[in-house]
């Protein structure tokens, strides 16, 4: 019995929602850029790791996001007072490490979901946010979900501060092209929330409380253009414009070709362009790769909302009709 499951990369805060919003997702070309988790029966528990970003972790497995999921995951199953089967965990490992593209958190829901498949489902969908959110803290530093619930579940998400809903789908401006560009350098999340101030003066965080609210609003009236000039991150991106060498004459550029926004992905490094043609969107992918993109290692992806979140991608028979 083998079960593998594709988690969606994703960008945090969105711009206007710093820890509250996320968004999944899905290169048009068709490519999973996300990481995939397979489990499958073992006589005892093993965890191993491949694909192109494998050498960028931990040697031992032991010290891997798969194996911290994987024990909080059979500590929920005994708390229910379940047995555990043996499982072997392979990642493969495909989104960059420190890239901003919520690279633990996909690793984090790919396993967690799979690990609940190979059980039978035997996790509420409650238990295994659970399971998640605290795999995805230990690693960022933080408990926030941002790209935890987009990986999960798909789509454009909300995050509130109520434990029995802690985020809310709101809908997807699927008209808009978000054009991503991953420098191929590393950018430590830690290291990133560091440069941020403790405290905001009062007209900034009202204006922030604005244009998240207005956001909000121009999702659910599928205003494009609206919600496009509001993607201002007035909090983190002043500060964050440091660490990121060549970002700010890069907007500069993007903003002069007409993009509706222009924002870092969560942490950092990588970037996003938004527009609502194609044809913009490819002139951006052209533009980000020759000055943006600084190695071998980077790439750019023209993506539009991923709407499946974590899902299937080899399914035993006894799976089958499954939903992840």
């Amino acid at each position: 019995m083998s079960v593998s499951v594709y988690a969606p990369p994703s960008v945090g805060n969105v711009s206007v929602g710093f820890d509250s919003l996320g968004l999944a997702l899905q290169p048009i070309a068709g490519q999973q850029v996300g990481d995939v988790v397979t489990v499958s029966a073992a006589h005892h528990d093993q965890w191993h790791v491949k694909g192109p970003w494998a050498h960028a972790l931990p040697t031992d497995p032991k010290e891997n996001a798969i194996h911290d999921v994987h024990q909080r995951f059979n500590q929920a199953l005994k708390a229910k007072g379940m047995t555990p089967k043996p499982a072997k965990v392979v990642l493969d490992k495909r989104l960059p490490i420190g890239s901003g593209l919520g690279s633990s958190a996909s690793s984090v829901v790919a396993c967690a979901v799979a690990l609940n498949l190979f059980h039978q489902q035997a996790l509420s969908d409650e238990d295994l946010l659970s399971v998640m959110a605290d795999a995805e803290a230990k690693i960022s530093g933080g408990y926030h979900l941002d790209n935890v619930a987009p990986a999960f579940t798909g789509g454009l998400q909300l995050m509130t501060p109520f434990a029995d809903q802690p985020f809310v789908v709101l809908p997807e401006l699927l008209g808009l092209y978000w054009v991503v560009a991953y420098p191929g350098t590393q950018l430590n999340t830690q290291a990133s929330r560091s440069v941020l101030p403790s405290e905001l003066p009062m007209p900034l965080a009202i204006e922030w409380v604005q244009r998240t609210a207005a956001f909000v609003d121009a999702c659910h009236r599928q205003d494009l253009q609206g919600a496009g000039a509001l993607l201002q991150d007035v909090v983190a991106e002043p500060h964050r414009v440091q660490l990121l060498p060549g970002y700010a004459d890069l907007k500069a550029l993007l903003n002069d070709q007409g993009a509706l926004a222009v924002g870092i992905s969560g942490s950092g490094p990588t970037v996003f362009a938004v527009t609502d043609d194609l044809t913009q969107a490819q002139a951006f992918e052209k533009l980000m790769a020759s000055e943006y993109v600084a190695n071998e290692r980077g790439f750019v992806h023209i993506c539009k909302a991923d709407v499946a979140g974590a899902r299937v991608v080899q399914q035993p028979d006894e799976l089958k009709g499954a939903v992840a």
